[in-house]
């Protein structure tokens, strides 16, 4: 047990260089400044069996979680979140003393994959792609800063489409170091719209307005059958700013209430008063179910079946 924190404190100190870091109480106050909400694993995991298994790991605003998947069970086994700084500009630094601490993250799993959550997305139809174009197509929708930044690429396969998204360029850096080269990005979008199309190819025919909660933004996805009618975030400060963008949707594609229903994923509970709100202007409303192609671990019955949707949906775009 010695061997294995004074292993983890050297990986600490040996970002002294990297990130500027002034001295050993810095470091360790960072180490203790990001916190475990949630440390679950079943009984059938065994950390010598990480050939078997796949690694998801997704950041989303200022938490960091990953859960491994059992590839012959087909099944979820282990759950851990941490909760990281709520200064942007020390996520990459936290997410550093993460990487270099955790044993169970650092295995050479058979595959892993990192979900991001981005905003100012831009989705392309393939016959329009162009590689070459992608930084002018970019910038187009969001300002894109080569020096800080990189343009990752992403097909979405149930739509004949290319996604387009930005991250910090020593953030995508950090974590191909981290995780390994054979590392797969992955973005929200990607595996919501897959999973949607996937989840509801039968039941398709009349609007379905799925939207994504997240801590500070919503992620709006308006199918009509097969086709994706409208893929866009809204940033929001109340539950008034969530109403409008919603009722805004539904004027401008004249929805009506017989003929559409609307879909809750992500950070929302039964609870709350947003979803009270909704109740009054949607009359066919719902929380998502999980995937029923995968099996869950007793461990994930603590949480709503429409938390951490996108997380345990990842595996379907590897």
């Amino acid at each position: 047990m010695f061997f294995n924190i004074f292993i983890n404190i050297t990986k600490i100190v040996n970002n002294f260089a990297k990130y500027n870091l002034k001295n050993i109480t810095q470091i360790l106050d960072m180490a203790y400044n990001h916190k475990v909400i949630y440390d679950l694993k079943d009984e059938i995991y065994d950390e010598n069996d990480y050939g078997k298994y796949h690694l998801s790991v997704e950041l989303d605003d200022n938490f960091i979680r990953y859960v491994i998947f059992d590839l012959k069970k087909y099944k979820y086994i282990f759950f851990r979140e941490y909760e990281l700084a709520k200064q942007e500009e020390k996520i990459t630094e936290e997410l550093s003393l993460i990487f270099s601490s955790d044993n169970v993250i650092q295995l050479p799993y058979y595959s892993k994959s990192f979900l991001i959550n981005s905003n100012g997305n831009v989705i392309i139809p393939n016959s329009l792609f162009d590689f070459e174009q992608r930084e002018k197509i970019f910038n187009l929708n969001e300002l894109f800063n080569p020096e800080k930044e990189v343009i990752i690429n992403e097909s979405v396969k149930n739509i004949d489409s290319t996604l387009l998204y930005r991250m910090n360029k020593g953030l995508h850096n950090l974590v191909n170091e981290s995780l390994g080269s054979s590392l797969i990005f992955l973005n929200n979008y990607n595996v919501l719209i897959n999973s949607f199309i996937t989840k509801y190819r039968n039941d398709f025919d009349e609007y379905k307005l799925c939207v994504n909660f997240r801590k500070s933004n919503i992620d709006v996805f308006l199918f009509k059958g097969q086709d994706l009618n409208i893929a866009n975030c809204f940033q929001y400060n109340s539950a008034n700013d969530i109403l409008y963008y919603i009722n805004y949707i539904i004027e401008i594609f004249k929805l009506k209430q017989s003929k559409f229903s609307l879909i809750i994923v992500g950070e929302l509970h039964k609870n709350s008063s947003i979803y009270d709100k909704l109740k009054i202007y949607v009359k066919d409303i719902s929380f998502i179910k999980r995937n029923e192609s995968f099996n869950y671990s007793y461990i994930f019955d603590e949480f709503p079946e429409n938390l951490h949707y996108s997380l345990l949906n990842s595996y379907q775009c590897v």
